[in-house]
């Protein structure tokens, strides 16, 4: 049976359709992934299919391509793909298994050393996240600023975001007014961010491209609000 993508009201649905495949073809492949590495590759994953079905592709030079399928994790991408292409009825190209490549990667990365997380962004992304995070804390009061799973979610997203951006390559996102509708305090963290982009490069994204960025959020403050949950 294939799923869709309709309407935001089953994505989170979709979310741990993705989660269960990412679990059972890691299992398979004796992959090891902590469940938060497990949900930020599901929200690429899940972005990563929006953006398929509305025919909007990143493009990877043919240098990346063969970088990352050197990768240990690129053997895991390729399965992982071919699930979910029978799961959604939809085609990745191998510029998109190569990116899925690069997550399993830092994600395994960020599992297995204490404090990686930072290591695995470029300086200048890392400054623009890191001052966000001071900037939510500072208006929202809500504190991300250790969060290393969201820094590096974020600064995967990031770095071939701002390089469209740089391009004039924009990505249509269906289901921004859904997002911004449902998840209009997340949207406001994605808001800051983009305040700070600016600042540092003069690029700025449209709404679009931050309702993609905004469901990263969404994930982090989920974990947020259980933990809180917890202790209550």
């Amino acid at each position: 049976m294939t799923s869709t993508f309709n309407t935001n009201t089953n994505f989170e649905e979709i979310q741990t359709i993705i989660s269960e495949i990412i679990e059972n073809t890691a299992k398979k492949l004796k992959l090891t992934l902590s469940t938060s590495s497990i949900k930020n590759l599901a929200v690429h994953l899940s972005i990563a299919i929006i953006r398929l079905r509305s025919n909007s592709y990143i493009p990877l030079s043919n240098g990346q391509i063969a970088s990352y399928k050197q990768e240990n994790s690129y053997a895991c991408a390729k399965e992982l793909c071919n699930q979910l292409s029978k799961q959604f009825n939809i085609e990745f190209p191998e510029d998109e298994i190569s990116l899925v490549s690069m997550y399993l990667t830092k994600n395994q990365k960020l599992d297995l050393e204490i404090n990686s997380g930072y290591d695995l962004l470029d300086d200048d992304i890392y400054k623009i996240i890191d001052e966000t995070m001071t900037c939510i804390y500072q208006e929202y009061h809500r504190d991300f600023r250790k969060d290393d799973k969201l820094f590096v979610a974020i600064g995967l997203h990031l770095q071939p975001a701002l390089e469209r951006l740089s391009n004039i390559q924009t990505i249509k996102n269906p289901l921004k007014d859904e997002i911004i509708k449902r998840h209009q305090e997340e949207f406001n963290y994605s808001r800051v961010l983009n305040k700070i982009i600016e600042q540092e490069t003069n690029l700025s994204f449209d709404d679009d491209e931050l309702a993609y960025i905004t469901l990263h959020f969404v994930v982090a403050n989920n974990k947020i609000n259980k933990l809180y949950k917890t202790k209550e």
